[in-house]
């Protein structure tokens, strides 16, 4: 349970928005919520349902519900627009990590205790280069 009270402010969001569409918001596990201008700022999630069920604590919306947020059509068009009369960077490239950003992680205590005791064989090693450049070379980094 997100919501021990809300607030005033919370409580009339939620009689302006949500009210309106009570009877819908009941059948519904999932809410897509597509917010245009000020309504991009508005905590859908934290709102508290417009009628809370009786003898129980007040409940949020998330409480109840799968709030998702997608972007108005006004901004993905403004992004397309924005994406055609971008000019492409000469090399592309995408990378996939799994950061680490501190000392005290696990992964990096773990990988100073255990120390290879010899190199990869040489086949496995070039093998590994010629996949890594062959995929550079078909990503027209090479």
């Amino acid at each position: 349970m997100v919501n021990k009270g809300s607030s005033p402010v919370g409580t009339r969001l939620s009689q302006l928005l949500l009210a309106p569409i009570e009877g819908s918001l009941a059948a519904k596990r999932r809410l897509i919520i597509v917010g245009d201008g000020a309504l991009h700022y508005v905590p859908f999630a934290a709102l508290p349902l417009p009628k809370p069920e009786l003898g129980s604590a007040p409940a949020s919306l998330i409480d109840r519900h799968q709030v998702i947020y997608l972007p108005s059509v006004s901004v993905v068009a403004r992004l397309r627009q924005d994406a055609k009369d971008r000019q492409l960077a000469p090399r592309q490239m995408a990378i996939f990590a799994d950061p680490v950003f501190s000392a005290d992680d696990a992964r990096v205590l773990s990988a100073s205790l255990v120390r290879p005791t010899h190199a990869p064989p040489m086949h496995a090693r070039s093998r590994h280069r010629s996949g890594a450049a062959r995929s550079s070379r078909s990503t027209g980094l090479l």
